[in-house]
């Protein structure tokens, strides 16, 4: 995708006042357990020809070089990381992986047609079966458990939209990956309060999101590309000959690729190719618990929406 081309510089958000494994693990549950070693690797220093530089060492940056080496192991693929692999979002997030897109199926059949908006949802489908097999593929532990994600309708006004959106599935030919749950079936799930009903996605993972991204960046690192941390990027230029700056070293790439946060907006239109993440999502920890000798009957690992 080519954008309008800018400079610009970064802001950072706070860094750790220590830089050892140790600090980096207290900044999530997830690095902390993760059981990897998150010494920072070496920093940029001096000027790297690439073919491809890429701002970020999280999911989008990881997957975008994975691909492009899997596609072309010729090619020169640098990663940038203002700390280590992992550090923001992608380190420290929900632990699922959803099919979900924000908006819905009939919006995108009005903007872009019928077909357009199925193929969409199937596509978001397959990036699910995706993760698992790179990492079945990669030999990366990411504790994935299979175990889709209900939608719950909590109140009287909420029930009539699950059976509006099966009816949605159904029109596009998607409802074998959907299916209805009555309230007594929801309850067999998940024993929540004033749960009407349910719909149950099939295409739902729960992962350990620390142990996928640093796994994804030592399989990022066998295909030969490279990955710098301790290197936030200062400076970036783009148009005809695009280069980022640290204030070690900078790459003179051919290509220049940006992953946008909100937090650095500035950098959606900085490349000659950028990606854009579509959104960000929690869940609750979904562990069985009791409380004065009643069972909360979480389905352990479940990610759960309300509707």
């Amino acid at each position: 995708m080519s954008g309008k081309q800018r400079d610009g510089a970064i802001a950072h958000s706070p860094q750790p006042t220590a830089y050892g494994p140790q600090a980096y693990a207290h900044y999530s549950y997830w690095l902390e357990t993760c059981g990897d070693d998150l010494t920072p690797r070496p920093a940029l220093v001096g000027t790297q020809t690439v073919d491809v530089a890429i701002l970020g060492a999280g999911y989008s940056g990881l997957w975008t070089a994975y691909y492009l080496l899997q596609r072309d192991p010729s090619l020169r693929v640098a990663v940038v990381e203002a700390e280590i692999a992992g550090f923001g979002a992608s380190g420290r997030n929900g632990g699922w992986c959803y099919a979900g897109f924000p908006v819905s199926l009939g919006a995108l059949a009005e903007r872009f047609g019928h077909e357009q908006a199925r193929a969409t949802i199937l596509a978001m489908r397959e990036t699910v079966a995706e993760v698992a097999r790179v990492c079945a593929a990669e030999g990366i532990d990411a504790q994935i458990a299979a175990s889709g994600v209900l939608r719950l309708a909590r109140g009287p006004e909420q029930v009539p939209a699950l059976a509006q959106s099966m009816a949605t599935y159904e029109k596009f030919g998607l409802a074998d990956g959907y299916r209805q749950l009555s309230a007594a079936e929801t309850a067999e799930r998940l024993r929540v309060s004033r749960a009407l009903g349910a719909i149950w996605a099939k295409d739902g993972l729960t992962i350990h999101p620390a142990r996928l991204v640093r796994g994804l960046a030592r399989a990022v690192e066998r295909q030969g590309g490279v990955i710098y941390e301790r290197s936030p990027v200062t400076e970036f230029h783009g148009g005809g000959r695009p280069r980022l700056i640290t204030a070690g070293g900078d790459f003179d790439p051919a290509a220049l690729c940006t992953i946008p946060t909100p937090t650095d907006p500035n950098l959606a239109e900085a490349g000659d190719v950028f990606a854009f993440p579509h959104s960000d999502a929690l869940t609750a920890a979904a562990q069985a618990a009791r409380r004065q000798g009643t069972p909360l009957g979480l389905l352990v690992r479940t990610p759960t929406l309300e509707s």
